[in-house]
């Protein structure tokens, strides 16, 4: 069986107000769904769902609420080869090849509490060099946003921060100080940030000139950045993103320890959370004859 990566969770056509269905492409919430773009063969796949203890991060209101899955469908392509596109297919699978699958893995931390000081130091875990974060993005939210019905989970805090560093063992990311202040709106630096994310992991860019056409008739449009929150709106919900994709590829240290330094103008609040997002690289092989699977 050959599958193509485009998954979608699908559900029935709501009924009446108190149903809904949605339908969700994994590629926005798994790296592999999103990068990995070849055929898969002879390889068993499953989709494993961890719920949440509470529903309060899924609904916003006053009310108590209650969210029921009633069904789940996993829709997959599949792809039908002609009888010579099968020859040539089973002559390469009796080569017993090892293919290997890159992509970009997300991994989501949470830090329950950071500490009321106005310097908290946060290690998240001891990596393996070939799982190098690429990208980091760190959000803060107050604790009382996660228990109040009426306010949305996805609303984060600035909590005045003034700075904040990856360390990856020695290195440090960003070099300089960003010396934000958000209370006198001084956070451009985080903006702009936030803004190269999408222009350097999408391949987008601020103007929407891309490369030639194929007929070499000069400049096309392509896909133009488009940030959801402009600079004002950045404010009310701060997202920071630090970018580490350029790194010293000759370092070979077996293991990368990775840190965060938050740092404030002001003491952390009681009960601040920190949830920090690293995106770095993956790579997994497998051989089709056997099924076999392997992560390096």
């Amino acid at each position: 069986m050959i599958h193509r990566f485009k998954y979608s969770l699908v559900q029935t056509m709501p009924i009446c107000l108190k149903k809904l269905a949605v339908c969700l492409p994994l590629k926005h919430i798994f790296g592999f769904a999103e990068h990995y773009r070849q055929v898969i063969v002879n390889m068993k796949q499953e989709l494993v769902l961890i719920r949440s203890r509470t529903d309060l991060d899924c609904y916003n209101g006053e009310a108590d609420g209650r969210i029921t899955l009633r069904k789940i469908q996993w829709k997959v392509p599949h792809l039908t080869l002609s009888d010579r596109s099968k020859l040539k297919l089973f002559e390469r699978i009796n080569r017993n090849p090892i293919i290997t699958i890159p992509f970009r893995q997300w991994e989501l931390h949470e830090y329950p509490s950071l500490k009321q000081v106005k310097m908290d130091i946060w290690p998240i875990k001891t990596s393996a060099h070939l799982e190098k974060p690429r990208w980091v993005i760190v959000a803060l939210q107050k604790n009382q946003r996660r228990r109040a019905k009426n306010d949305r989970a996805t609303v984060f805090d600035h909590a005045n921060i003034s700075d904040i560093r990856l360390h990856l063992n020695s290195e440090r990311y960003p070099y300089e100080a960003m010396n934000l202040d958000f209370t006198t709106n001084k956070y451009a630096i985080a903006y702009r940030n936030y803004v190269n994310f999408q222009c350097n992991y999408y391949d987008r860019n601020d103007w929407g000139i891309g490369g030639s056409t194929a007929g070499g008739g000069g400049n096309v449009t392509s896909a133009i950045s488009m940030p959801t929150f402009d600079y004002t709106e950045f404010k009310e919900c701060p997202i920071f993103v630090i970018d580490c994709a350029s790194q010293n590829e000759n370092l070979k240290n077996s293991t990368v320890d990775v840190k965060l330094e938050l740092e404030s103008n002001n003491n952390f609040e009681n009960g601040m959370v920190a949830y920090c997002l690293i995106i770095h690289d993956a790579i997994v092989q497998y051989n089709p004859l056997t099924g076999e699977v392997k992560r390096l």
